[in-house]
Parts: structure tokens; sequence; C-alpha cells
């Protein structure tokens, strides 16, 4: 008789808040239905388990900055048969980024006495590194788009997100745009998908999903008429995406 296996299914935390991973556990049933199409064999939020020799999807949340975590993400590339940036940190760098930018006021020697033996490197996402083969963007990510394109992975396809802006998305909800009301909000230029939770609640969009795959540089002229300069910068600063936006919109 011919046992069929499980899809082996890791979460793994590199440096992060594990947010992620908690906004995946608060689905509940939904989470736990998933499990029964899959063996998780590596997730240390819920249980200390060995490591695997092979997995079929390796979920990373979190950037490298931790010594360990290079050789880890390497090892991780190596025995996975897909990756996936698990929310902005692993897409983008994540707030931690913010220190690259800032090197003046984020240095280690503002908390350490003795910085010296202290591991700073420059924050970079995990694609820099290894090849990913899908993003789940976010901060936290969308815990519903986990589900559902976990699904579509275990089918054998990646997904495709659609490139539609949070704008998109605040229109079908009937949100008043912030924009118009003279707020600086990224909406126009960064990927839907999050049911525009933060305009939603009167909160400009500061891009946690990061830019569309071509945004609009007429955008520029929106911006620059409710924002200066240093207030543009320190948004695109806020998530890691400035590299990305910098000659869209500065």
């Amino acid at each position: 008789m011919i046992v069929k296996t499980k899809p082996k299914v890791a979460l793994i935390a590199l440096s992060d808040c594990e947010g992620c991973e908690f906004a995946i556990l608060d689905k509940g049933k939904l989470f736990f239905e998933l499990t029964e199409r899959v063996e998780v064999v590596d997730f240390h939020l819920i249980e200390e388990l060995p490591a695997e020799d092979s997995y079929d999807i390796t979920f990373i949340e979190g950037p490298p900055i931790a010594k360990d975590n290079f050789t880890d993400l390497v090892k991780l590339r190596e025995k996975s048969r897909l990756v996936v940036a698990l929310g902005n940190c692993a897409a983008e760098g994540g707030m931690y980024k913010i220190k690259n930018y800032r090197r003046d006021v984020c240095k280690a020697e503002f908390v350490y006495p003795d910085a010296k033996g202290i591991h700073d490197p420059k924050v970079q996402p995990i694609s820099d590194f290894v090849p990913v083969d899908f993003t789940i963007p976010g901060c936290p990510i969308n815990a519903d788009e986990f589900i559902r394109y976990t699904y579509e992975l275990l089918a054998g396809r990646i997904p495709k997100i659609p490139q539609r802006p949070v704008c998109y998305e605040c229109q079908i909800h009937g949100f008043p745009c912030l924009l118009q009301l003279g707020q600086p909000c990224l909406g126009p230029v960064i990927l839907g998908g999050c049911e525009a939770v933060c305009p939603g609640g009167g909160m400009i969009c500061q891009g946690c999903r990061g830019p569309l795959d071509n945004p609009d540089p007429e955008f520029k002229k929106v911006l620059e008429n409710v924002a200066t300069r240093q207030r543009i910068e320190e948004l695109l600063e806020m998530y890691g995406i400035k590299e990305k936006l910098e000659g869209v919109l500065l």
C-alpha cells in the first residue's frame, strides 16, 4: 500500500517581532483546517521541533540581522522547494531598515556602552541573499491572503497578486480620501490587498505592502502638494521602500 505523505511546511522567524505569525494563528479554525492538509514541521511560535532535512514550503519572517540568521537563511533555501517571504520585514527589510537611512541617530552605542562587539549589519530583504519564489506582503500580513495563497502554492501554482493600489479598496469600501483631506497618503502607489485597513481607520497608508510594479510618477506632484520632501522621505523609510520609490517620488 502506498502511503501519501503530506507536504512539509515550515514557518521560520529570523530577526523580527513574529507579528505575521501571530496574525496567522489569529485565523484559528481556518489555520487548523490548513494544517490538516500539510505537516507543519517547524513553527517555533507553537512548538520547538528538530530541523528537517527538507521542506516543501518555507515561510520566512524577518530580515537576517543576527549572525546565525545569514547561515540559517542559506541552509533553508538549499533544503526548501519553495521559499516565501512572509511580511514586510522579510520582503523589504521592514522598520529595521530605518537604521540604514538614519545611521547618524541609529547607533548601537546609543544603547550599549561598549558596542565594538555588536553585530550591526546593513539591513536587507531576504531576496538579497537567496532566491525567493513568492512574497506575502504587509505589516502584519493579511492572514486571509496567507491562507488563500498557501492553498494555491500547495496546488502547484505561484499566486498572482492583483496590481491594484490601496486606493482601489478605499473606493470599494467608501472610505474618505485622505489625500483630498490634505494628508500624505501613499495609497495610489502601494499594492492593495489589505482591505485599506489603515485609511479606513483614518490613518494614512505608509506603504507596508510595498509599491506597485509600475507606480504612477504623476503621483509625485499630488504628494508634493500635501507634504514636504523631508516628510515624504520619512514615509518611504518607514517600511524600507525608499529605494524602490526614490526615482518616482523623490
